[in-house]
């Protein structure tokens, strides 16, 4: 039979919108300034806006709302900005301007002026204009209670003025800079998610790791999804003059250009992680120092070495060539020794690319029955950055997989606790000779002998397995 809510004691009343999907609290929203005010905790506990390019956006009423609203900004513990057209790879990264109205920015305007920021001036001049990331800056100012953030990938793309917000943040209130009390800003903030596409322009002009590594120097930081670009300096600009220590940090996914010459900066600063996850990545056209085609083992395994006590699930992949079109550069290459892997003690799941222990020709750079950690319980294989190399060898699979058939004669003895083994490996999805099909039988037959899984995703459903 129907309840009248209005009627019904207030705790009960919040236990039954605890209970609502937000179409449902929007609906009892409007019914009666009662239950407004009743419902507004969990109608604002997560914002989701997703970006239009040919309307106005909502964030720009957001912002106006809890201006005028403070109330509703402690209500707000998930804030998640998503959405935009796919860029394509000429893309120069200008987001298309909200249209704002005057009327709309008086409480903006006048939050911004009274923090008398050095670059308030700037700032006001981008809310007018309706920059995206003018807003964002400002709502991460005035969300004290905000728990979990999604910007990307639009939302990500112009980020100065939010890295900017964030170091002021970190530095405390000044009395020469800050009438706005912003002590208690993200103080509660574990979970962050900044993505971006990654386009040739972008990775050239418009680098965002100064205005992502203010981030880690949040104290409540437990999970991390970013794409950061490898800064042209040999050390990372921290906002501070000492790296943070985020021993808070357990999750850590690393995309964009960072390469490994800068990733153990990076690790010796998240002292506790148990997963990481990082994509490799070359940009062909836009040589440096740092941004080069050789994957540098002998950087890589000290950097993940500031982790190697921790970590339980490491995830390496590559993505080399960001569909480049130009004239084609220097095949990449493997330089240095991986074997310091076996010392990672905790690590139980591992997703590599084989190149990594065989090298792009033959013979094998390295044996896996020597460079993997004895405790591994589940192991992923990829050809990554293989496939899009340009080599005029083949894969071989007869010899390059037939590493894996190597190992899993002596399985036993290296990595005694393993149970499940994936192979990814898209160089071989077309036809197959008969000493590719050999080694493959091989390879089944081996595994389960020493009672190993044998897998392989199936490319035409998500989280499934197919039997090798």
């Amino acid at each position: 039979m129907p309840i009248n809510l209005l009627g019904c004691n207030v705790d009960v009343v919040r236990l039954v919108l605890g209970c609502h999907v937000q179409v449902d609290l929007r609906s009892v929203f409007l019914v009666h300034p009662s239950l407004r005010l009743l419902a507004e905790p969990f109608l604002y506990s997560a914002v989701e806006l997703a970006y239009y390019k040919s309307k106005p956006h909502l964030i720009t009423l957001l912002v106006r709302s809890i201006l005028r609203r403070p109330e509703l900004a402690a209500h707000i513990r998930t804030l998640s900005l998503q959405g935009g057209d796919p860029p394509d790879q000429n893309w120069k990264g200008k987001v298309a301007r909200s249209p704002v109205h005057e009327e709309d920015l008086h409480e903006a305007v006048s939050l911004v002026a009274g923090t008398r920021l050095p670059y308030r001036d700037r700032w006001i001049v981008e809310l007018r204009q309706g920059t995206l990331d003018a807003y964002i800056a400002l709502l991460l100012l005035r969300l004290p209670r905000l728990q979990r953030l999604h910007l990307g990938p639009v939302f990500f793309v112009e980020s100065e003025l939010i890295g900017l917000v964030l170091r002021s943040i970190l530095h405390g209130p000044r009395s020469d800079w800050l009438e706005v009390d912003v002590s208690a800003s993200l103080r509660e903030l574990r979970t962050v998610s900044l993505i971006r596409e990654v386009t040739f322009n972008l990775a050239r002009t418009n680098r965002n790791t100064e205005s992502t590594l203010p981030f880690f120097h949040l104290p409540s930081l437990e999970e991390m999804m970013v794409s950061i670009d490898n800064p042209l300096t040999p050390a990372l600009p921290w906002p501070a003059a000492q790296p943070p220590l985020a021993t808070n940090l357990v999750s850590l996914s690393v995309g964009g250009t960072m390469r490994e010459s800068h990733l153990g900066q990076l690790l010796a600063a998240t002292p506790c992680l148990r997963l990481l996850r990082w994509t490799w990545c070359y940009i062909p056209y836009h040589i440096d120092q740092y941004n080069t085609h050789v994957i540098d083992l002998d950087q890589l395994m000290p950097a993940l070495a500031h982790v190697s006590g921790t970590l339980t699930e490491l995830t390496l992949t590559g993505v080399p060539l960001l569909a480049y079109t130009g004239p084609w550069p220097s095949p990449l290459r493997v330089q240095g020794s991986i074997r310091a892997l076996a010392g990672f003690d905790q690590l139980t799941k591992l997703l590599i690319p084989l190149v990594l222990f065989t090298g792009f020709s033959l013979p094998a750079r390295e044996q896996l029955s020597e460079c993997l950690p004895r405790n591994l319980e589940e192991l992923t294989l990829t050809d990554d950055m293989y496939i899009d190399n340009d080599i005029n060898e083949t894969w071989h699979e007869a010899g390059h997989t037939g590493t894996i058939a190597a190992w899993l004669e002596r399985v036993e003895s290296s990595t005694p606790r393993l149970r499940k083994l994936c192979l990814v490996l898209q160089a071989c999805d077309g036809e197959t000779s008969l000493e590719d099909l050999d080694v493959r039988i091989e390879i089944r037959k081996l595994a389960r002998r020493a009672g190993i899984d044998v897998a392989t995703p199936d490319m035409h459903a998500e989280e499934t397995w197919t039997e090798l």
